[in-house]
Order: C-alpha cells, then sequence, then structure tokens
C-alpha cells in the first residue's frame, strides 16, 4: 500500500511541473504580444522624430540668378531675377556711369537668387559693354556669360574678351564686327583704334601734356579736318587718389589742355566741348598702379554737329 501512494505522489509531481511549465511557456507568449505594439509605437515615433530634425537642418534652397542688359542707341534695358531692391540698383548705377538712359524691364525679386558673379563682374564690364559695343546683348545664365551684338572693332570684341578672362568666370563673346557707314561710326572706330593701348600722357598731377602724346593728337586733329561735319567732346577723368574736388578741376584742366592742341592744330574751338569727371567714372578698382592707370585718362566722344 505504501508502494502504490508513493507512485501516485510521484504522478501528481509530474503533472504539476509540466502543468507549471505550460502556464510559464504561455504567460511569456502574453507578455510578447502584449507588449509588441508599444515597442513598434516607440520605433515609429523615434522615426518620426528622426525626420523631423532632418527636415529643420535641410540646406536653405539658392539658386543662380538670370540677368539681362540689352544696348540700342538710345537706351539701355535691365531685365532678369535679382535678389533684391538694392543688387537691381547696384546695377542701374554700374552701368548709369556709361551710359544714359538705364531703364528696367520685367525685373523680379527672390531672397535666394544668388547674383553676387553677377555683380562682380558687372562692375569691371559695364564700361566696355556701354563704350566698345553698339547694339548687344548682355546675358548671365547658369552661371555663365553670354555677349551678342556689333562692335564697330576687332579690338573692341579683343577687350571685352579681356576682362572677362581676367574675372575667371565661363563666357562666349558671340559679338560680331559692325560695318562702319556712317562719317560718326568710322571716326569713332578710328578713334578708338589709335588710342587702343595707348594714353594721353601729363606731368605727375598737372595739365601740362608730355611730348610724347603730340603724334596721337595730331592723328586726331587730321581726323576732325577730314570731318568736318563732326564734332567733339573731350573728357577728363583721374583716379580716385588724392583730394575729390582737386581730381575733378585736374580732370577738366587736362581735357581743355586737350582741346587748346587741337585749336593750335586748326580745330574751329566750337566743335569742341570739355568736361572734367574727376575720380567719379573709374573703370577699374583703384587697387594697383595698373588700374589707376586706366581710371587716369582722356576720352574722346564723337557727335554730329
Amino acid at each position: 500500500m505504501d508502494t502504490n501512494n508513493s507512485h501516485e505522489n510521484r504522478k501528481r509531481v509530474i503533472f504539476l511541473a509540466v502543468l507549471t511549465a505550460i502556464l510559464l511557456l504561455l504567460l511569456i507568449i502574453i507578455c510578447i504580444f502584449t507588449k509588441a505594439p508599444k515597442i513598434h509605437t516607440m520605433l515609429n515615433q523615434e522615426s518620426q522624430t528622426q525626420n523631423i530634425t532632418i527636415n529643420k537642418v535641410s540646406p536653405k534652397r539658392t539658386f543662380i540668378s538670370s540677368n539681362f542688359v540689352s544696348k540700342n542707341s538710345s537706351e539701355m534695358v535691365v531685365s532678369g531675377i535679382f535678389s533684391s531692391e538694392e543688387s537691381l540698383d547696384e546695377t542701374i548705377l554700374a552701368l548709369s556711369k556709361f551710359y544714359s538712359p538705364v531703364k528696367k524691364d520685367g525685373v523680379k525679386f527672390d531672397i535666394e537668387a544668388d547674383d553676387k558673379k553677377w555683380q562682380k563682374v558687372l562692375k569691371s564690364l559695364s564700361y566696355y559693354f556701354a563704350t566698345n559695343i553698339e547694339d548687344g546683348k548682355l546675358s548671365y545664365e547658369n552661371g555663365e556669360f553670354l555677349l551678342q551684338g556689333e562692335a564697330l572693332s576687332q579690338k573692341a570684341i579683343d577687350e571685352i574678351s579681356s576682362v572677362l578672362n581676367q574675372n575667371g568666370v565661363k563666357f562666349q563673346n558671340n559679338i560680331s564686327i559692325k560695318e562702319a557707314t556712317t562719317a560718326q561710326q568710322v571716326a569713332k572706330k578710328e578713334i578708338y583704334e589709335l588710342l587702343y593701348g595707348k594714353v594721353i600722357e601729363f606731368q605727375t598731377a598737372k595739365a601740362t601734356l608730355k611730348a610724347d602724346s603730340s603724334s596721337l593728337l595730331d592723328s586726331i586733329a587730321a581726323l576732325l579736318k577730314e570731318n568736318p561735319e563732326l564734332s567733339l567732346t573731350i573728357e577728363g577723368h583721374t583716379d580716385s587718389d588724392g583730394n575729390a574736388e582737386f581730381n575733378k578741376k585736374l580732370s577738366l584742366d587736362r581735357a581743355n589742355s586737350v582741346k587748346e592742341y587741337l585749336i593750335k592744330s586748326g580745330i574751329d574751338s566750337a566743335r569742341i566741348d570739355t568736361i572734367g569727371y574727376g575720380d567719379t567714372k573709374e573703370i577699374a578698382p583703384n587697387t594697383n598702379e595698373a588700374n589707376k592707370q586706366k581710371n587716369r585718362r582722356v576720352e574722346f566722344k564723337i557727335r554730329e554737329k
């Protein structure tokens, strides 16, 4: 009888052990399934948080501006996309120094437009675009400059390419040579080529002409004699060293010295006007001697009587 009781007890122990194991397994399964949604939610929340963080640090959208200047015999017109009204004003001011009138048409503004390179290049190119090009257009798109139109001389075209090369920018120069058909165009071309790479020299800080300038002025006098229907405006310019008032007076005195030379060469004084701009129309930054030499100049503007 004791043997039977012992056998029954052993069965109960085994049964309870198996039952306990099954219950523990069920409990583990229940725990896993009840916690899984929480884990999934936590992962989603973490992912969303990461996405929000990425959006916050994403870079600002910028794009290269598109800018245009067209020129004909009566006006210049500025158009395109500018970063601000101040940027547009800078463009108009740079061109207005050498040409008038300068108008605006079809202008748009976008604060994210990058027009810094346009402004930098235009400041060094505006003089040459205004004086070397008869009719044409300067464009800036996709970071590249494009010149189209006509000039009276290959030297005028080459001078523009030289300025763009010095700025280290991508460009296409599609300017073609225009045949000079009027007396005014012929005279303008001849004076430009006479003065290309040369300067009318004066004594330092004085209006006294140096003897080296005589041959140039003799050629200009001969040109005026050949074309009695044409008149001339002589413009004096200086660099920005020194006093502005002194520079303006010096520039006018130098223009008058050239006028006196031409009068002595037989040109009627009524055909010649003079004006002194001082340092207000610099064509290059006044930062080194080569640029200062460019700014110290006398220009001749041919006009009909």
